[in-house]
C-alpha cells in the first residue's frame, strides 16, 4: 500500500482560476479538449473563460444538473458574463459551467470547469444565486 500511495502523482492542470468568492476552479487538459470538440467556437476565447471564473456577472445553480446525482453534494454552478464586444459572438453570453464537489483536504469543495459555450439567453430552470454590483 504504501508503494501505490508513493506512486500517484497529484493531479496537474491546464489552468486553476478563483472565483471572486476565493474558491479555486480548476480545468484540465481533458475538460478544455471536451471544450474544444464540443464547442469550438470558444477555442479563441481562453482568456474570457478564465476571466468569466474571475469575475462573473451573474452566477447561477443549475438545478437539474446530473452533478448531483452522481455525489449528492455536488453542485454545478454556472458563471456568465456578456460575450466580447466586436466580436460576432457580441449580444451573446458566455456561460462557464463549473461542477463543485468535496475534492479538497479535509472535504474542501472545489471547482472544475465542466464545458464553456455561448447563449442567446438562460434557461427558466437556472437560479440566480449572486449578481455583480454594479
Amino acid at each position: 500500500m504504501r508503494y501505490a500511495l508513493a506512486s500517484m502523482k497529484a493531479p496537474s492542470y491546464r489552468w486553476t482560476e478563483t472565483d471572486p468568492f476565493g474558491h479555486p476552479i480548476h480545468c484540465g487538459e481533458a475538460e478544455w479538449r471536451h471544450v474544444l470538440t464540443e464547442h469550438d467556437e470558444v477555442g479563441p476565447f481562453e482568456a474570457a473563460v478564465r476571466a468569466a471564473l474571475r469575475q462573473p456577472e451573474l452566477i447561477y445553480d443549475d438545478l437539474t444538473a446530473t452533478a448531483r446525482l452522481v455525489n449528492p453534494r455536488g453542485r454545478v454552478l454556472d458563471y456568465i458574463v456578456s460575450a466580447l464586444q466586436g466580436t460576432r459572438f457580441a449580444g451573446l453570453l458566455l456561460k462557464v459551467s463549473v461542477k463543485w464537489l468535496p475534492d479538497g483536504p479535509g472535504g474542501a469543495v472545489v471547482g472544475y470547469v465542466q464545458t464553456a459555450f455561448f447563449v442567446p439567453r438562460l434557461r427558466g430552470r437556472l437560479q440566480l444565486r449572486w449578481r455583480q454590483n454594479s
